[in-house]
């Protein structure tokens, strides 16, 4: 499988980050299989893009779980399993602000190579993977932004059968049905836009293994504003708690980078991401 790889020169890496931040609804792809977005086997087989959107601060096992998992079907779902896989990295996050502490974006770009590298290495399904930014301010305008993207390199017919989804973790889908969001009143359009309008839908991984945490996911997603979704196949969760991701996050990483516990951190991210993070010095200050 060929690779259209990322740049090596840092200040044409950093020009490209500098004009997606820079203009509203843009969108780049960094680094990609040639045959991306469509199957790395069949240029005629239906894409159906599997998209983890998350800050990557740093990539871990987990997200490498996550975007390489199978899609979850429900009953007789007749929705075709992935073919493509997208990491989309925000460099403007509505919910969260960087800090001096944090991987700067072309770092967090240059480990979601690694992290796309390791899928590449580990998958027995050859699909296609690409790395991206994208300058959006809710799932909704991501959803439409990569419709686009679809439509203009798929051609009009393949670009709308297009199947998307967003994989998320529990915190994610969360902030999706959090009215602080979105302005006010707007919420339900908005999510009407992404779901319907975009045909997108959303999976979320579980998080935690405790009782709690499974009941917190059965309220949530039995609420009025979510449970519809739910029914229609937009919204499903990943896993049965018990997949091995559900207490690994970032923070865990950083954490363990300040404690000097590399054998910590590696298994947490794998030891291409842990030797970036020891060499690039990341992570050492408080959050």
């Amino acid at each position: 499988m060929r690779l259209r790889k990322m740049p090596t020169s840092h200040s044409a890496i950093q020009g490209v980050i500098e004009r997606v931040m820079a203009t509203p609804n843009a969108f780049s792809v960094v680094e990609s299989d040639n045959a991306w977005p469509s199957s790395s086997t069949s240029a005629d087989t239906k894409v159906h893009l599997a998209v983890l959107d998350s800050s990557f601060n740093p990539p871990t096992s987990a997200h490498q779980s996550i975007a390489s998992s199978i899609f979850p079907r429900l009953g007789e779902d007749k929705v075709d399993g992935y073919t493509a896989r997208l990491l989309l990295y925000s460099p403007k996050n509505a919910a969260k602000t960087p800090t001096g502490k944090d991987a700067t974006p072309l770092q967090r770009l240059e480990m979601m190579s690694l992290l796309a590298s390791s899928m590449r290495s580990a998958s027995l399904r050859k699909e296609s993977i690409a790395t991206a930014l994208i300058h959006a301010p809710n799932f909704s305008s991501k959803a439409s932004i990569l419709r686009s993207h679809l439509l203009s390199s798929l051609g009009p017919v393949r670009g709308k059968e297009a199947e998307m989804t967003f994989l998320v973790g529990m915190d994610t889908l969360v902030r999706i049905f959090d009215p602080k969001y979105y302005p006010t009143g707007e919420m339900h359009g908005i999510l009407r836009e992404f779901f319907e309008d975009s045909g997108a839908r959303v999976v979320s991984a579980r998080r935690g293994t405790s009782e709690a945490d499974r009941v917190f996911e059965k309220d949530l997603l039995g609420r009025d504003d979510v449970k519809g979704w739910v029914g229609d196949g937009k919204v499903r969760v990943l896993g049965d708690g018990h997949d091995g991701w559900e207490d690994i996050s970032s923070t865990l990483v950083r954490e363990g980078v300040r404690r000097g516990d590399w054998s910590s951190v590696k298994k947490l991210v794998g030891d291409g991401v842990a030797t970036y993070i020891q060499r690039e010095g990341l992570f050492n200050g408080s959050d």
